[in-house]
């Protein structure tokens, strides 16, 4: 089992503790951003969804792996997007607005995107191609995460059981 898939298996306890860990740290900073530094919010933001993804990546990866598919495919670039273009957003906040705002736009649909791909890996699993419904939820489910996570809880553990043997 490669690192990235071992992030699946985090406890949703942790989800929630870097939500927490990223609102306080975005107030405690919020004062100093207006003056110093207007690029530490962004930073922060890429901090606060760094762990989130890595579950999300996880869970996609372990999803095609226990249907038999590789871990990876021309769409796993999307997952990489998303902190790539969260730091070019931050670096050209405070010079480049434009850059700054494609950026978001860009890091915006890339983590969609990379929800929307782990959805169809995690209902295709669980019912097989197709599963429109259950694809939709699931992606919900991964949107509102600290929910989500604990929701999924039974599917990871099936996963765990079905990638381990």
């Amino acid at each position: 089992m490669r690192w990235i898939e071992r992030f699946a298996f985090l406890h949703p306890i942790w989800l929630l503790v870097s939500l927490v860990g990223y609102f306080a740290l975005s107030l405690a900073m919020a004062p100093m951003a207006t003056t110093h530094a207007p690029v530490l919010i962004p930073a922060m933001a890429i901090l606060g969804f760094t762990l989130p993804l890595l579950w999300i990546t996880g869970l996609r990866a372990l999803a095609r792996q226990a249907m038999g598919m590789a871990p990876w495919n021309g769409w796993s670039w999307v997952y990489a997007a998303v902190p790539l273009a969260s730091v070019v957003a931050a670096a050209s906040l405070t010079t480049a607005l434009e850059i700054a705002g494609a950026a978001i736009f860009g890091a915006t649909i890339a983590y969609f995107t990379s929800i929307w791909l782990t959805a169809r890996a995690l209902a295709a699993y669980q019912r097989g191609p197709g599963a429109v419904a259950l694809t939709i939820g699931t992606a919900l489910l991964l949107v509102y995460y600290i929910i989500g996570a604990w929701v999924l809880r039974p599917v990871v553990r099936q996963l765990k059981a079905a990638t381990s043997e």
